[in-house]
């Protein structure tokens, strides 16, 4: 569990008991697991104020009780969601429960996690729930997830001034002509690609298990065929296996496939790209991109977009995307490994193969590999050899107006004297 829903929610325990209507069993419920949970939060503040005046000899002590803490608050959070859904549902006139839904929904917006923020904020609209902020979390979301229609719709009502996207986007309703072309173009390749397993033509998949659960990824054979025979060959070669996610950006993607887990290392040779050719694939969330250190250095380091991310449609290689299991995705730890503190990365337990064409997948390799290290800077300040995709913003005007790049770094694991010194 991430920092965010510490700081997100903490706002909770200055909140009145949710409703006081006990003989309505779905409040009643839900204020029992609420009040529970409130008091493992006022732990967890206690930690915090217990670890800035500790002594050295004590940190590791509270660090152990702090995270279990978190872990324990982390647990119970499905189900007292669940209960408020169904308290709300009974009685719309229970604002503090409407407040603790709503505040979960900006929290799933700002974790990522896309999906859940769109089915949040849509249940409190239903509920006619009477912050309108909540149009702008829907309408975001929607817009990450493709569904543009939604996007639009719940923008407008969301107001002026309130359609701004988490990488800086200034007005989400700006982009919507631009998005609907590539996404209609996208849906049509996709519409033609749904083959059955025993079509000759269907693309291959894979099944990416990570210590967060399982990816189902297909792969773009028809686009970037060279790309896709390197991945299938190192992953029947189990190349993957045991691969950190070394470099984890907020709003942005999950990089691994480096078996160093610096981001300076790949296979010991490069390949092409096929991002320049007029047929390359672009970047939505989910897709699988290759990550390389400048033109045709791409190796076995690849990365998988939280979002879209146009700045690099052209530069980097998408190769597949995932086709289930994108719920995944907001829960691998962040971590910016040029922290102070990066924290322990999720990993890929395995990439199995789960179907490809009857053909070798053999890929023609162009030469040796040079070291490389994750750079999330402007383009210019790029040392020779890195691997990464830059994490530069979509909406920017000028290449002198860039703006810095925010960094994330908030796996459970890096957060230990972050969140217990504030």
């Amino acid at each position: 569990m991430r920092k965010l829903l510490f700081a997100a929610l903490s706002f909770v325990l200055f909140l009145p008991a949710a409703g006081r209507a006990q003989d309505a069993d779905p409040v009643a419920a839900f204020n029992k697991s609420f009040a529970e949970w409130k008091l493992v939060l006022e732990k967890l503040r206690n930690l915090q104020r217990d670890y800035k005046i500790s002594k050295q000899d004590d940190r590791p002590r509270l660090e152990k009780e702090f995270n279990e803490g978190l872990a324990d608050a982390d647990k119970r959070l499905p189900n007292l969601k669940k209960l408020a859904e169904a308290a709300y549902e009974s009685d719309p006139q229970q604002n503090d429960i409407g407040d603790f839904l709503g505040a979960m929904a900006e929290w799933e917006l700002e974790s990522d996690n896309f999906l859940e923020a769109l089915r949040l904020s849509e249940f409190l609209i239903q509920q006619k729930y009477r912050n309108s902020d909540i149009f702008r979390v829907a309408g975001v979301s929607a817009f990450y997830l493709d569904k543009l229609d939604d996007a639009e719709k719940h923008l407008k009502l969301a107001g002026a001034g309130r359609a701004r996207g988490l990488r800086d986007e200034s007005n989400l309703l700006d982009l919507l002509t631009g998005e609907r072309k590539l996404w209609e173009a996208e849906s049509k390749l996709r519409m033609d690609e749904d083959k059955a397993d025993d079509d000759p033509l269907a693309l291959p998949r894979v099944l990416i298990q990570t210590t967060k659960g399982d990816i189902e990824a297909e792969l773009f054979e028809n686009e970037a065929p060279n790309t896709v025979a390197n991945f299938i060959s190192l992953a029947e070669n189990k190349f993957y296996d045991d691969r950190d996610f070394h470099r984890v950006l907020e709003h942005f993607m999950a990089q691994t496939g480096c078996p160093e887990g610096t981001g300076r290392g790949g296979p010991g040779y490069t390949i092409k790209d096929e991002c320049t050719q007029p047929n390359h694939r672009q970047h939505f969330i989910g897709s699988l991109s290759m990550a390389h250190a400048g033109p045709n250095t791409g190796g076995s380091q690849f990365f998988i977009t939280f979002l879209a991310t146009r700045h690099l449609d052209g530069a980097h290689t998408v190769f597949g995307r995932v086709v289930s299991g994108l719920e995944v995705l907001p829960k691998i730890n962040r971590r910016d490994p040029e922290s102070p503190k990066p924290g322990e990365p999720d990993k890929i337990i395995s990439v199995t193969v789960l179907r490809k064409r009857k053909h070798e997948y053999k890929p023609e390799k162009i030469g040796a590999t040079a070291a490389t290290t994750p750079d999330d800077k402007k383009p210019d300040s790029k040392k020779p050899g890195e691997t990464t995709p830059d994490d530069k913003k979509t909406d920017e005007k000028k290449p002198e107006e860039k703006k810095e790049d925010k960094k994330s770094g908030e796996s459970a694991a890096e957060e230990n004297d972050a969140r217990l010194d504030k």
